[in-house]
């Protein structure tokens, strides 16, 4: 929990440089803090580990993790899996947090010419 703490004050104040980014994109590494990373990478472009980390992270089963990852694929990559910008999260147990969680894991289930 520290460090997913520490990831969210560093990368809000512009901290982590893109070594650490990309350090910490690593699948050893929590989805939290791959998710803080591949936000912040995608933030300056396109980035394909990133890209690859958010389809990693998104096939984990985990509700909250999948809502986090739609929100960073529909924010950064243009991607609608039925999440609305601006407006808090759906509840977990709501329907629409089950919809966009199947929607986000079947991105994550498709070849990389769907990002485009």
């Amino acid at each position: 929990m520290l460090r997913i703490g520490l990831t969210q004050l560093l990368a809000a104040n512009g901290l982590l440089d893109k070594p650490l980014q990309e350090k910490l994109l690593d699948p050893m590494n929590a989805a939290p803090l791959r998710l803080i990373a591949a936000e912040a990478l995608l933030s300056e472009g396109e980035h394909a580990g990133a890209i690859t980390a958010l389809r990693d992270i998104a096939r984990l089963p985990n509700r909250e993790i999948a809502l986090a990852t739609a929100d960073v694929v529909q924010r950064r990559l243009g991607v609608d899996l039925g999440l609305k910008l601006g407006e808090p999260m759906p509840p977990l147990n709501s329907r629409q947090a089950a919809d966009v969680t199947r929607r986000v894991m079947k991105w994550a289930h498709q070849g990389d010419d769907a990002v485009v």
